[in-house]
């Protein structure tokens, strides 16, 4: 059984020697899980498929018709919580079958523009990472909403398919920062960012060790309830202007 499997469900796990009541003592609004249950964002309105709207007249290729549809790697209230100030967004892009391009846009609260890039997509099906630039620099406490969409349709966009979410940047618990600064084992890392529901790194994190860890990572997107994308590649993405 897998470390972070043998997380879920319990709430008596050791990291470093610490017991887990001076963790719970130090963070008791903490289940200690690999869970992310809602955050109460029920007023963020976000879409982690693309749906079928459109299907019968869109002219994007394949996009609506396959058994899995373009997939945000996100908890399903919608919300990404992260640390960082430009943070990355994993998405799963089915089979175009020729190149296609996409549009990643991020919104502040106000509705304003922060970040707009067009990005040419490989016909390779697989998870794609998207990073916000260094020139990014997201707000701690505020909620940016994101916007993926494929541009095949430019004559009617809202018949094209897309995902969106919202980023929410916190603090770090100065506690929560002090056991990863003693603590050099990523995967236990991992699971120290997973329990403070900081979906991002735990995801970032889970992503880097992928290769040596297959089953891990399948058993935090399964606790998310997507695990029929747990099995799709990375593929790489070229950007452009």
């Amino acid at each position: 059984m897998g470390k972070l499997a043998a997380v879920i469900g319990t709430i008596t796990v050791i990291f470093s020697g610490l017991p887990s009541q001076v963790l719970a003592q130090s963070y008791p609004e903490w289940q200690l899980s690999l869970e992310f249950p809602p955050q109460n964002s029920e007023f963020l309105p976000g879409r982690r498929h693309s749906d079928g709207r459109g299907e019968a007249r869109t002219p994007c290729p394949k996009a609506f018709r396959l058994p899995t549809k373009m997939t945000a790697l996100m908890p399903p209230d919608n919300l990404v919580t992260t640390i960082a100030a430009h943070p990355t967004l994993f998405i799963y892009i089915p089979e175009t079958g020729q190149f296609v391009e996409a549009e990643l846009a991020v919104y502040d609260g106000e509705n304003n523009t922060v970040y707009r890039k067009n990005l040419l997509l490989p016909n390779t099906p697989g998870i794609l990472r998207l990073s916000l630039p260094e020139t990014v620099s997201l707000e701690i406490g505020q909620n940016y909403r994101w916007y993926f969409s494929l541009m095949c349709d430019l004559d009617e966009r809202s018949r094209e398919p897309f995902v969106q979410g919202w980023f929410q940047r916190t603090e770090l618990n100065p506690e929560l920062e002090t056991m990863l600064k003693q603590e050099s084992d990523i995967l236990e890392q991992a699971l120290l960012y997973s329990q403070a529901k900081i979906w991002h790194e735990t995801l970032t994190l889970m992503a880097d060790l992928r290769e040596s860890n297959p089953r891990e990572w399948e058993e935090l997107l399964k606790s998310v309830e997507l695990e029929d994308i747990s099995q799709k590649p990375f593929v790489d993405c070229c950007t452009r202007e």
